[in-house]
């Protein structure tokens, strides 16, 4: 929004209220003050339409249109359960109103109640089956339910019914986009700009979805359509921006940025994505200043704020970040990036430091690389082996008892879908001496697509779990980006190159981790952990030596960074330590209640070793993910049902 725009705004909003106080001290009618609501709220005045409709309601509280309205009023403002007290007020008077009933199920909707707002659209819908509105409500909510197929059935009745309405085929452009259908999509989108040729909205996603497919050039020319049917609009520069940057063409990513920021420069997202790009250039005082001003438009951006701690001292700026020290941060990462024009500076800061800039940058390089990805694949194994010595006369080594557990996962994902499919199995293996060894193993299907999760026991039976998180919620600001997730805990840490390999066949970088404070943190969390379990908490109360831990616990790390797109291609830890237990504590099976021994029994010593392997692969290519049929109509389970069942 510019200066003239937010001024105007501004106005406007100075205006109805004063109007809003003339009006509301005269004596008018019921229906007087029903009409005012009406103006008030097609101006999205909702308070005053809402001090409106009370005044109508006041007059006379039988009018199943006013409190309908004033439904619609508390809607809008947020007020979801006075919004349904409205409606069921307005269906007492008149339970026959098609449009009250599909209003009320677009609120159940916004609070998640997913079946119930199904059934109140059905209700809507067999007073009147030609209410366009109620099938497009039914069909966004089916959507959230993971229930597609049955979603694009609702939508293209609403298409029969108006088939000059531009919102279904949004809708089903949505739906196909999350179930991988991108040519679909595309006609779909090709089919609102023949109903109304001229919005911009659905060439800017064209675009997008070209960008999905790799279809650059398609996309470029899809994001200019959209500028040039309305130059007004900063979406479609940001996304040109965002997609020449990832192809390498910085100067023209820039100019694309800058117009963004033009059309609407109080957006910290705009100067943000500026800075990324002449990071990339090697502009550090440039990006610094951009980096300024995101934070100075919005001073809790916690992106800029890391985007500064990538050009120096991590753990200086990763403190200050923490503290939410702004001033201090962006001061200390300005000396650093001036520090890039003094090279002695330079070397001096190299000698004090055992981090060298150029593996920072790789790292650096490898988080920003990793936030451009549309799809990965994923192919990780973990392996923790326990050693339990008899202890006493029996302490030898043959009477070790060796517990092996292990998990593999095969996943592909798609971030620009939302979706995603992992194969995994568990296998344990107990080798205790005087006993044959005892195995076992689990296997495990699990699909995710928005916010539903569907999973399959080893009996082939399905279970749908739907999160009450949006899908957005669940997927954005990177979340379920590994890649990304294990590059920027990298980058908050000092490392050392020791080389070069090949990695599926590309060359990367060969950096080993340096071990930090933050470790043994996590060092200790994980013997807790695992002490807890041997000891049946909270039957007994467990006890480690974290001295001992610390001085016996060996913390390896390393990460490979590919050489020619800087993304991570492997990770790999390994964690041994030797543990010595006490048990301090248990619990009174009379009382219920944990009660601290007198004096702690001390545990024959545990040897733990845990060692990961992630490999990332496929950057990029195609990935689609269909989940069967049996998961799609498997019965839907919510997290409090899922609560309650364990409970029982």
């Amino acid at each position: 929004m510019d200066g003239s725009t937010k001024a105007k705004f501004v106005f406007m909003s100075i205006v109805l209220t004063m109007m809003s106080m003339s009006v509301l001290g005269q004596e008018h009618t019921a229906d007087y003050w029903l009409t005012q609501g009406d103006r008030y709220y097609k101006n999205e005045a909702y308070n005053v339409a809402l001090d409106c409709y009370n005044k109508s309601l006041e007059l006379y509280p039988k009018n199943a249109v006013a409190w309908n309205d004033r439904g619609n009023a508390l809607y809008s403002l947020g007020k979801l359960n006075e919004a349904i007290q409205a409606y069921d007020k307005s269906l007492e008077l008149d339970s026959k109103n098609a449009v009250v009933w599909s209003n009320k199920g677009k609120v159940l909707d916004a609070q998640g109640k997913y079946n119930e707002s199904i059934d109140i659209y059905d209700r809507s819908i067999k007073l009147d089956p030609i209410n366009s509105n109620a099938w497009l409500n039914k069909g966004v909510t089916l959507n959230h339910l993971g229930k597609y197929n049955d979603s694009i059935t609702a939508f293209d009745r609403v298409i029969e019914i108006d088939p000059e309405l531009t919102s279904p085929w949004y809708e089903k452009a949505m739906v196909f986009r999350i179930l991988g259908k991108y040519s679909e999509a595309i006609k779909a989108y090709d089919r609102i700009i023949d109903l109304d040729p001229e919005p911009s909205r659905p060439w800017d996603y064209k675009g997008d979805v070209f960008k999905i497919q790799g279809k650059y050039d398609d996309s470029i020319r899809a994001y200019d359509k959209a500028i040039e049917l309305d130059p007004t609009w900063e979406t479609p520069w940001n996304d040109k921006g965002h997609l020449l940057s990832s192809l390498g063409e910085y100067n023209k990513s820039i100019e694309a940025y800058d117009r963004a920021i033009e059309l609407d420069p109080e957006s910290a997202n705009n100067w943000v994505n500026k800075g990324d790009v002449l990071i990339d250039q090697g502009k550090y005082d440039e990006a610094i200043k951009a980096y300024d001003e995101a934070i100075r438009l919005d001073p809790d951006y916690a992106y800029a704020l890391m985007a500064l701690g990538y050009q120096g001292k991590y753990d200086e700026s990763i403190q200050a970040f923490n503290n939410v020290d702004k001033t201090k941060t962006a001061n200390f990462v300005k000396s650093v990036s001036r520090e890039h024009s003094d090279p002695g500076a330079v070397n001096s800061k190299i000698e004090k430091a055992p981090v060298n800039i150029t593996t920072n940058n790789w790292i650096m390089q490898a988080v920003k690389s990793a936030d451009h990805l549309s799809t990965y694949r994923l192919n990780s194994s973990v392996t923790q082996t326990l050693e339990l010595n008899g202890g006493g006369a029996n302490a030898a080594p043959e009477n070790v008892t060796k517990v092996t557990e292990s998990a593999t996962t095969i996943a592909s994902v798609n971030l620009s879908s939302f979706q995603a499919q992992a194969n995994g199995s568990t296998k344990s293996l107990v080798v205790q001496p005087g006993f044959p060894a005892n195995s076992s193993t689990t296997l495990a299907v699990v699909y995710q697509i928005g916010n539903s999760t569907y999973m399959m026991d080893e009996g082939g039976n399905w279970t749908h779990l739907l999160d009450p998180k949006s899908a957005n919620e669940i997927w954005g600001q990177g979340n379920n980006n590994q890649v990304k997730a294990i590059a920027e805990s990298f980058n908050q840490s000092k490392a050392d190159e020791t080389g070069s390999e090949t990695i599926n066949g590309e060359d990367a970088y060969k950096l080993n981790i340096v071990t930090g404070s933050g470790d043994y943190d996590i060092l200790y969390n994980t013997a807790i952990g695992i002490a807890a379990k041997l000891t049946q908490y909270p039957v007994y109360m467990p006890s480690v030596n974290r001295t001992e831990l610390n001085e016996m616990g060996k913390i390896e790390k390393t990460i490979w960074i590919s050489k020619n797109s800087y993304l991570p291609l492997k990770y790999q830890s390994q964690t041994t330590f030797r543990m010595t237990l006490a048990v301090i504590g248990g619990l009174n099976s009379s009382t219920g209640q944990m009660e601290m021994f007198k004096q702690s029994m001390k545990l024959p010593p545990v040897l733990v070793s845990i060692k990961t392997i992630d490999l990332y692969y496929d950057f990029n290519k195609p990935v689609k993910v269909i989940p069967p049929a049996g998961a799609l109509t498997a019965p839907v389970v919510r997290p409090t049902q899922t609560q309650v069942a364990q409970q029982a």
